[in-house]
């Protein structure tokens, strides 16, 4: 596997479990309902931070996989990527 397919399909795949924990934050949001109650609220504010720290780190991955193809086409501008 070539690095730009992983850093794509790892991409990819963080942003899908992120989006995937905020379902489930969502889930337990509703199940809690409006009223603050510890420590569930607690556990939902720390499930959407790591469901945005994982979708941060996902589309930080995907920036790359850009940014070295760009590189690789400005260095090879007769070649396209597969």
């Amino acid at each position: 596997m070539q690095l730009l397919d992983y850093l794509i399909e790892t991409s990819d795949r963080c942003i899908r479990i992120a989006k995937h924990g905020h379902d489930l934050v969502d889930q337990l949001d509703a199940a809690i309902g409006p009223e603050t109650k510890e420590p569930f609220s607690q556990v939902s504010a720390n499930g959407r931070e790591l469901a945005d720290e994982l979708q941060t780190i996902g589309q930080e991955l995907l920036a790359k996989a850009v940014e070295l193809d760009t590189e690789r086409q400005k260095n090879n501008p007769g070649t396209f990527a597969k």
